[in-house]
């Protein structure tokens, strides 16, 4: 795995900034986002065995 450093190096030949944020944890709660995406695609499952 590289180093924060390497990867902001590498973020940086490739014309992009290094993401700061952090990844989640465990005990973090998931994002909405994620919740959604989930429930979206029971949805499609559920609709194609239909």
């Amino acid at each position: 795995m590289p180093t924060p450093k390497q990867m902001e190096k590498l973020a940086a030949s490739m014309g992009k900034k290094a993401a700061r944020e952090r990844s989640l944890g465990p005990k973090d709660d998931m994002p909405d986002e994620y919740w959604h995406a989930l429930l979206d695609d029971a949805d499609d499952q559920a609709a194609v065995s239909v």
